[in-house]
This record gives structure tokens, C-alpha cells and sequence, in this order.
């Protein structure tokens, strides 16, 4: 995956899925904060949506207007969701998880796939979780739903097992030494 350092694991099973054309509808990314959930989420969203992408690889071209628009945010069919900007606490909001849901029933306007990548997922109110519910056991075709934590055990069991878990963690001293040398 373009962008993102370490975590081999986690990045072999989203490279396998891309290669089978076997993507599931709900990954979990989980581990500690700021270690690249959310990049990898959106390195493999581009992966997914690439125009130039052949069909057996795994990485984004970084080039087409697919890639370009995703990585300015402004991709149609690619929505980073962030928490309700009017909450004191930093939540999703039912109505915010409603909308996931109207658009995850629309068909893609440019790319092959609809993708939704909510980070943060423990910070979903009780009612927007359980709203989320509905998508994540009858998921659209073509919707792809990309979720990261740093508490999953805080989130309802019914979503844990209904996504695609792909722990992940630090990076050890050698990959940071590395990257910094290259």
C-alpha cells in the first residue's frame, strides 16, 4: 500500500483481497492511536477506486483522478467521516450514521465502489452504533466500509463480528530507523 510503514500483516490481507477481487464489505483496523489506521484506510481506498490499478496489483498509481482525488478529499464516492464538529465530546451523531446509510444505497457516481472510512468508531453514540448495525449485516453491493479503533473492546459486540479485524501495531525501532534512512 502507498504511504504506509509497517504493519506487513494488516497490509497483506487488504493486498490479498485486491488480488482475489474477494473484498469484504467491513474492515476493523484496530490498535494504538496515531499508528496509521486511517492511512492505511485511505491507501486502500485508492487501491480500490485506482483507474490505472492493474488487475493482480495492489497499490494505487497515485496519479489518475481517482488517486488524486482522494488523496485531496474530494473523491465522490470516498467519504472520510469525522465526528459532529457541534459536540462537546467529539461523537458520531445518529443523523451523521443516517446519512452513511442514504449515500451506501446510492450506486458509486465515478468509481467501482462506495467507501465509508470512520475513524474512531468507540466514539459512536449507543443509537448511531446500533444504526450502523443495519448496513453492517445487509451491506449495499459495492459498499465498502473501512472502521479504526484504538478501543474495540468498548464497541458493541454485534460490530466486531461483523467486520473484517486487522489488528495493528507500533512500528518497531528497526522500521523506524529504516524509514528514516530512506
Amino acid at each position: 500500500m502507498q504511504g504506509v510503514i509497517g504493519n506487513r500483516h494488516a497490509q497483506m490481507q487488504l493486498e490479498r483481497a485486491l488480488r482475489s477481487g474477494q473484498v469484504s464489505h467491513a474492515y476493523l483496523l484496530t490498535g494504538p492511536r496515531a499508528i496509521g489506521k486511517t492511512t492505511l484506510a485511505l491507501a486502500f481506498a485508492a487501491a480500490l477506486e485506482c483507474q490505472r490499478r492493474p488487475p493482480d496489483g495492489v497499490a494505487a498509481c497515485g496519479a489518475c483522478s481517482a488517486c488524486r482525488k482522494i488523496a485531496h478529499g474530494n473523491h465522490p464516492d470516498v467519504a472520510l467521516i469525522m465526528p459532529a464538529a457541534d459536540s462537546k465530546r467529539g461523537v458520531y451523531k445518529i443523523d451523521q450514521i443516517r446519512e452513511i446509510i442514504h449515500l451506501a444505497n446510492l450506486s458509486p457516481s465515478e468509481g467501482a465502489w462506495r467507501i465509508f472510512i470512520i475513524p474512531e468508531i468507540e466514539r459512536m453514540e449507543g443509537p448511531a452504533a446500533n444504526a450502523l448495525l443495519k448496513t453492517l449485516e445487509e451491506p449495499p453491493e459495492g459498499v465498502v466500509l473501512l472502521l479504526t479503533t484504538s478501543e474495540p473492546e468498548n464497541l458493541l459486540p454485534t460490530i466486531l463480528s461483523r467486520c473484517q479485524a486487522l489488528p495493528m501495531q507500533p512500528l518497531t525501532p528497526e522500521e523506524i530507523l529504516q524509514t528514516l534512512q530512506d
